[in-house]
């Protein structure tokens, strides 16, 4: 007896990751410090879409809401 035979469709095993939008990082000119930042804005659990800015070489960060 021979095994039965039945094509099988060939589907991706995960689902394709959206694009995320990666956090604009401001470069310094001359004669401010020269420590980088980035800022995005998020959306806090209530809503409200704030604005945060980070210095990558600090770790210092401000949280502002937008309007």
């Amino acid at each position: 007896m021979e095994p039965a035979t039945e094509e099988v469709a060939e589907v991706p095993a995960t689902e394709p990751t959206p694009e995320v939008e990666a956090p604009e990082v401001e470069p310094a000119t001359e004669g401010e410090d020269q420590s980088r930042y980035e800022t995005f804005e998020a959306t806090r659990p209530d809503g409200t879409v704030v604005e945060i800015c980070r210095n990558l070489d600090t770790g210092e960060q401000t949280v502002t809401e937008k309007q």
